[in-house]
């Protein structure tokens, strides 16, 4: 008797295991899921996307097929995955989503496809957003698809940088010029109150300083001079001549002149903070130097 119960058991096991397979069989496929696709591993990626549906989370990149099929650089799979529903927002460990890794990967078909879907561009870590990424490996082509996407022009990082900060320090002009010209605030300021004028002047990157200075003309005094004097500190020589061109210049000045907050025609700032510049830049700049920018 206890044989016969056991037969019928694995009886109905094997009828409803086959029940399942057809219907899995025969199921409508996905709308950009071709005949050939279903063929070829539909069964198999259906599979993947019950691990794939698991709640969004920091994990790594070998037990979630879509960040492997980002990170692998898969664009097949990443196809499939997305067309039956994948979790497009998942993290990895570093707290990246598939469409931040696409864009450190420079695969700006990826970074496309994600968007379409509907990824969120302005997800940003600790590092700052896709668009940090992009800025980071100069690639222009996802940094305008991500712009193209309304992506936040002046997203922050841990430490409030924000993108055109990270161009000028790169020395990136082309990069630079295309934040500006979707936005950028210029006169933006990190946790240490440096702003990409600054990161461009210490850094030597006098094409980029010269198109900052370009498109503004009411810098605060005490940010210009900051500027300078890391570029004088460095000995960058063609930044120091990028601010004389555009009127900033090295005067003398008596100790007891009032403060100005910024730079306008005819005005003369104040004395620099105490301890702003570096040693060498104070040296030259001394206690009677002051900033000026004529037109």
């Amino acid at each position: 008797m206890t044989q016969t119960f056991l037969s019928q058991i694995r009886r109905i096991a094997h009828v409803a295991s086959v029940v399942s397979f057809v219907n899995l069989a025969t199921a409508e496929m996905p709308p950009c899921m071709s005949s050939d696709d279903a063929a070829d591993g539909g069964l198999r990626d259906t599979t993947l996307l019950a691990a794939n549906n698991t709640p969004s989370g920091s994990i790594e990149e070998a037990s979630h097929p879509l960040l492997a099929a980002v990170d692998n650089g898969d664009l097949e799979s990443l196809r499939k995955l997305l067309n039956q529903g994948a979790d497009f927002e998942v993290k990895n460990a570093r707290a990246e989503t598939p469409l931040m890794i696409a864009a450190k990967q420079g695969r700006a078909d990826m970074v496309r496809m994600l968007i379409r879907m509907g990824s969120d561009v302005d997800v940003r870590n600790d590092h700052g957003s896709a668009l940090t990424i992009a800025v980071e490996k100069g690639d222009l082509d996802v940094a305008n698809l991500l712009l193209a996407s309304e992506a936040d022009v002046d997203a922050r990082d841990s430490q409030r940088r924000t993108p055109l900060m990270t161009a000028a320090h790169l020395g990136n002009p082309e990069m630079a010029t295309l934040l500006m010209e979707k936005g950028a605030e210029i006169e933006a300021s990190d946790v240490n109150g440096w702003t990409a004028l600054r990161y461009a002047a210490k850094d030597g990157r006098a094409g980029i300083a010269d198109a900052i200075l370009a498109r503004t003309r009411n810098l605060k005094a005490s940010r210009v001079r900051g500027a300078l004097a890391e570029a004088l500190a460095a000995k960058h020589d063609e930044v120091v001549k990028v601010f004389r061109a555009h009127g900033l210049e090295l005067i003398a000045k008596k100790a007891d002149a009032p403060k100005t907050p910024r730079l306008a025609k005819n005005e003369k700032p104040g004395s620099a903070p105490k301890g702003s510049a570096k040693a060498a830049a104070n040296k030259q700049l001394s206690n009677t130097v002051a900033l000026k920018k004529e037109d």
